[in-house]
C-alpha cells in the first residue's frame, strides 16, 4: 500500500520508461511497506535508472528527492538513483498524510483495522487507477516520406512510385525496430509494490506470495503502460487481509498459562500426598480451579483466533486531512446466501457462493468462487434457469467507469459480457448469436445502463449481441429470446447490489 505521493512518483518514473530517453535503457521503481509487530510501518522507495542519467533526468530526480525530504523521508543517494524511507506510527498515521488515496470509496473498497484483545486485524483494499494515454508510443517513419510534389521535377511518376515503395518498406522496418526497442525497454523495467508482514497473510490477490505468505508483491506496470494495444492502463486493485498479534499480550498469556500449569501440577502432587491424611480438599479445589482456568483461557484464545472478524464503521481508516463535514456511507449489511446456495445444489454448480445481490421478483446475481477463479451466476426465477458470466474486474467496479457532464450527471459505460447458458434450445430465436460449444451457448452481451434520480442503476433499452463470434467489434443484433433478454437485464439491474455485497463481505478478487 502506498500513499499518494509515492504513486505520483511511480507514474512519472514509469512514463519516463516509454519516453525517448529510455529507448536505450530502462528504469526500476520498487516501493514497499513493512508492518512491524508493534503496528508501526516503514515505507520505502527505491528508484534507479539502468543507464547514465542525462541532465533533464538528474533535474527531475533532484526535485523528487527534495519533495521526499520535505515529507519527512530519509533520502540516500545510490549509484544511479536514490532510495528513501520513513517510519510511521501506524496505518492511521499514513492515512492522515495520504489524502484521498486512503479515503473509503464505496466503488472499490477501503482500509479497515479491527483492534482486538490478542491481535489487530487489517483489511486493505485500494486501487491504483489505470492512467489515460498509457499506450506504448509507436513509430511512424512513413510520415517522413516526401510526396510527389516535394521531389525534384526531373523525377518522373514511375521512378517516384518505385522510390515510394522502397521507402515504405524501409519505414516499416524502422517502425518495427523502434517499436521492438521500446517494448524491450518497457518489459525490462520494474514497477512494483511489496508488502512485508510479520506473519502469513490470511487472503490476498497479490501477483506473488513469497516467504510463506509474509511477502506480497503487486506488479503496477499495467496501470501505467498498456502493452495490449489499448490506450488506457488497467486498474489494479490491491487487497490483503492479515493479522498482527500483540506480543505483550501473547507473552502475558503465556506466563499465565505456565503459572496455571505449574499450579495444577503442584496441586495434583499435594492432593496425592495429603489424601491419606484427609487434608487434600483445599488442594483438590486448587487443582480444579487451575484446570477450569486453563480450559477457559484456551477457549478464549481459540475463539479469538478462529472467529471471523466483523468490521464496523468505527474500523474504517479515514484520513484526518479530509475536509470537515465529509460524510461516508455506512458499511452495508451482507445479503443472505441461502437462496443462492440452494440454487447451486439444484443446478449442480461447482464452487462456493461468496456474495449475492438482493433478490427480487426477477431473480438475483451471485458471485461464485471456483477452482478456476470467480464467476457470476445469473438466476432467472421465471424460467428456473441460470447463466454463467466470466468474471471481469470492470463489471464489479462498473461505477468507476463513466463520463461526467458539466451538470454533474454521470453517463456509465455500457456493460459487455459473455453469457453462457447450458442446454439452451436450438430453436431459440437467438440461436445464431455468439457460438455453440456442444450444448453450451455462449452469447456476447451488450447492455446500456443509466442511473435514475436516486442513483439506482436501470437498463436502458433491450440488450444486443452479435452473430457467430464472442469478440464482436459492434453489437448490432437485438436479442429476441425472452429468457436471454431477462437474464441480461437481471445482470445489469443487480450488479450494483452484488458489488455492495462483495464490499460488505470483503471478498478478495483478482487484482486486474
Amino acid at each position: 500500500m502506498m500513499y499518494k505521493h509515492v504513486m505520483r512518483r511511480a507514474a512519472a518514473a514509469c512514463l519516463f520508461v516509454v519516453s525517448g530517453l529510455f529507448l536505450s535503457g530502462c528504469a526500476d521503481l520498487h516501493a514497499d511497506m513493512t508492518f512491524k509487530d508493534d503496528g508501526s510501518i516503514v515505507l520505502r522507495k527505491d528508484l534507479s535508472f539502468q543507464i547514465p542519467m542525462q541532465a533533464d533526468m538528474a533535474a527531475s530526480l533532484n526535485q523528487w528527492k527534495q519533495e521526499d525530504r520535505q515529507n519527512g523521508f530519509t533520502v540516500e543517494d545510490t549509484a544511479n538513483g536514490y532510495r528513501s524511507s520513513k517510519t510511521y506510527a501506524g496505518i492511521q498515521d499514513i492515512a492522515d498524510t495520504g489524502g484521498e488515496f486512503w479515503t473509503p470509496d464505496p466503488e472499490y473498497g477501503e482500509i479497515r483495522l479491527h483492534k482486538g484483545l490478542l491481535y489487530d486485524y487489517y483489511s486493505i483494499h485500494t486501487r491504483i487507477k489505470g492512467q489515460e494515454n498509457a499506450a506504448l508510443p509507436q513509430a511512424h517513419y512513413e510520415d517522413n516520406i516526401p510526396n510527389f510534389f516535394q521531389v525534384p521535377s526531373s523525377v518522373d511518376v514511375w521512378s517516384y512510385l518505385e522510390y515510394r515503395k522502397q521507402a515504405e518498406r524501409e519505414a516499416a522496418q524502422l517502425n518495427e525496430i523502434h517499436n521492438q526497442a521500446v517494448a524491450a525497454a518497457v518489459n525490462s523495467a520494474s514497477l512494483d509494490f511489496t508488502m512485508h508482514l510479520p506473519m502469513a497473510v490470511d487472503a490476498t490477490n497479490a501477483d506473488q506470495v513469497l516467504d510463506d505468505g509474509k511477502t506480497l508483491v503487486w506488479d503496477l506496470k499495467p496501470a501505467f503502460i498498456n502493452t495490449q494495444g489499448a490506450s488506457a492502463g488497467q486498474d489494479i486493485h490491491m487487497q490483503a487481509q492479515f493479522r498482527i498479534f500483540h506480543q505483550t499480550t501473547a507473552i502475558l498469556l503465556g506466563v499465565v498459562c505456565a503459572a496455571l500449569v505449574i499450579a495444577a501440577i503442584v496441586c495434583a502432587v499435594l492432593v496425592k500426598r495429603k489424601q491419606p491424611t484427609g487434608q487434600s480438599k483445599p488442594y483438590l479445589i486448587g487443582l480444579a480451579v487451575s484446570i477450569v482456568c486453563l480450559v477457559g483461557l484456551g477457549g478464549l484464545v481459540q475463539s479469538a483466533t478462529a472467529t471471523q472478524v466483523t468490521f464496523s464503521d468505527s474500523d474504517r481508516i479515514i484520513s484526518k486531512a479530509l475536509p470537515e463535514g465529509s460524510a461516508y456511507q455506512t458499511l452495508p449489511s451482507p445479503n443472505s446466501l441461502d437462496t443462492a446456495k440452494a440454487m447451486a445444489e439444484d443446478h449442480t454448480l461447482h464452487g462456493e457462493v461468496v456474495a449475492v445481490s438482493e433478490e427480487d421478483d426477477d431473480g438475483y446475481l451471485a458471485l461464485f468462487q471456483t477452482t478456476a477463479g470467480p464467476c457470476f451466476v445469473i438466476a432467472d426465477k421465471a424460467s428456473d434457469s441460470i447463466a454463467v458470466v466470466p468474471f471481469k474486474q470492470s463489471l464489479i467496479h462498473f461505477r468507476t467507469q463513466y463520463t461526467q457532464f458539466s451538470n454533474g450527471k454521470k453517463s456509465y459505460y455500457p456493460l459487455t459480457f459473455i453469457m453462457a447458458r447450458q442446454n439452451d434450445t436450438k430453436d431459440s430465436p437467438d440461436v445464431k448469436l455468439g457460438i455453440w460449444q456442444n450444448d453450451m451457448h455462449q452469447i456476447p452481451t451488450y447492455v446500456l445502463i443509466e442511473p435514475d434520480e436516486n442513483d439506482v442503476i436501470h437498463v436502458d433499452g433491450n440488450p444486443s449481441s452479435a452473430w457467430n463470434t464472442l469478440t464482436p467489434s459492434h453489437y448490432q443484433v437485438p436479442m429476441k429470446d425472452e429468457i436471454n433478454i431477462r437474464m441480461a437485464k437481471i445482470f445489469a439491474n443487480h450488479i450494483d447490489s452484488l458489488s455492495k455485497d462483495v464490499r460488505a463481505r470483503d471478498v478478495i478478487l483478482p487484482n486486474k
